[in-house]
């Protein structure tokens, strides 16, 4: 099992996603909070109105029905200024909001002194209130912090795959699990078919395995163009050299005097052309992945997901793991390979010490209450 460039980008989308995850539930749980955070006047107008209940309505209403009133007399005044006259129509509205300012402000007095003499259960309660109000300030801050760390934290790893899906062939091999380093009959091309289960045919003292389905090929002599690999060949990133060779059936004798039928080879040239020996799980993707470098940029590439950690080997799992984490760092979009690690000295735990150091950070000075 190999991982690929392609298969890094998509593990750091995924864990992109992950972080986009966590920042909404941090964010939901500090729109909840903020909800709750009021300033020193406002809790004391709540202590009142649960020392007299129904004290806040009261005196909200009162002052509303004064503005309007206010705002009227404001209306009529320009009226009889302008055109020496008002309307009955507002006269009349006048007095019915008079006569409702009247009973809203009786209203509101009962309840002002109903509060007399009782400043202290008030102070007392306002106590509470902000003891009450303190924590779900303290809540606030925390969960906003948590907030903007994933939120970066997302943005960051979104940046970094989307550098590597730009910048690199999508089949770079930035892991891989041993692979011998030459080509042998155990070895599986395309990571799925043992190279012992392929034709094989002799040229000029070399044994070549056909990638090619010769299944169809008439045993009459016709010779064919097809691909091979040659048993011994160097493997490189987990890839060899395709040989291209002539080949067809050619008629023999046995020893018993009885004809059949031999594959023979007539030619045989190496290639640029590269056969793999790791999975290529989705070719049609992958090629967009590499038609699509471009498009990238622009965020109309359509990532294409990997597979899951846990049908992975558990190295392969924790190689992953560390690449992410490793790449995410990488400066100048630089891609970072399994052999680069030491080098560069990329622990995990490093990782956690950002996240707790920049999480205090955020936690520390924010002052953010409801007005």
């Amino acid at each position: 099992m190999v991982i690929t460039a392609a298969d890094l980008s998509a593990a750091m989308e995924e864990r992109a996603n992950a972080f986009k995850s966590k920042g909404t539930v941090y964010f939901t749980n500090f729109q909840k909070e903020r909800k709750h955070v009021f300033k020193d006047a406002i809790l004391y107008e709540m202590a009142k109105d649960r020392i007299v209940p129904g004290y806040k309505d009261a005196k909200n209403k009162y002052h509303r029905s004064m503005k309007e009133l206010t705002d009227l007399e404001k209306y009529m005044n320009q009226e009889q200024a302008f055109f020496h006259t008002v309307p009955d129509k507002v006269q009349q509205q006048w007095q019915e909001t008079t006569l409702l300012n009247a009973k809203l402000k009786k209203e509101y007095d009962a309840k002002e002194g109903t509060l007399r003499g009782k400043e202290q259960e008030v102070h007392s309660t306002f106590e509470a209130l902000k003891v009450e109000n303190s924590k779900h300030q303290m809540s606030m801050k925390k969960n906003y912090g948590k907030y903007i760390y994933f939120t970066k934290q997302e943005k960051l790893y979104r940046e970094k795959a989307s550098l590597i899906r730009s910048n690199y062939k999508p089949d770079i091999i930035v892991y891989s699990e041993p692979l011998p380093n030459a080509v042998g009959k155990n070895l599986k091309y395309e990571g799925r078919i043992p190279l012992k289960r392929m034709p094989k045919v002799k040229y000029q003292d070399c044994t070549y395995f056909i990638l090619t389905d010769i299944s169809g090929i008439p045993k009459n002599g016709t010779l064919y163009r097809v691909h091979a690999v040659r048993d011994g060949a160097p493997v490189i990133q987990g890839k060899a050299n395709v040989t291209e060779m002539v080949v067809g059936y050619k008629e023999d004798n046995a020893s018993n005097g009885k004809s059949y039928w031999k594959l023979n080879a007539e030619e045989a040239k190496e290639t640029t052309i590269k056969a793999r020996f790791y999975k290529v799980r989705n070719v049609a993707k992958k090629a967009k992945f590499e038609n699509d470098q471009n498009a990238a940029l622009n965020g109309t590439y359509g990532i294409r997901k990997s597979k899951s950690y846990n049908e992975r080997s558990n190295a392969v799992g924790k190689a992953m793991s560390r690449l992410v984490d490793a790449n995410k760092d990488a400066p100048n979009g630089r891609l970072i390979r399994w052999e680069d690690l030491d080098e560069n000295k990329l622990k995990r735990n490093d990782e956690y010490e950002k996240t707790v150091a920049e999480l205090e950070i955020y936690e520390r000075g924010l002052s953010l209450g409801r007005r």
